[in-house]
């Protein structure tokens, strides 16, 4: 919502602050979403017997690294 928002207030007020903003907000709901993505794998395979809890690492690892860099 902040992405839209930014959009809306850089047409009417101080473009090019508005056009930074919206550039940092892209990249935290991007970050947020990859997260959440994540964390949906990583509850939906750990329903799964099959699968074993060294395979759930990698999700792990992938969202540590968001969380350093995003």
């Amino acid at each position: 919502m902040l992405e839209g928002l930014t959009r809306v207030y850089e047409k009417l007020h101080n473009k090019k602050r508005f056009t930074k903003l919206k550039e940092k907000f892209k990249l935290l709901e991007d970050s947020l979403g990859a997260i959440e993505y994540y964390d949906a794998f990583i509850i939906e395979c750990g329903k799964n017997k099959n699968i074993t809890p060294g395979i759930l690492n990698y999700p792990e690892a992938q969202k540590r690294k968001i969380r350093k860099t995003g």
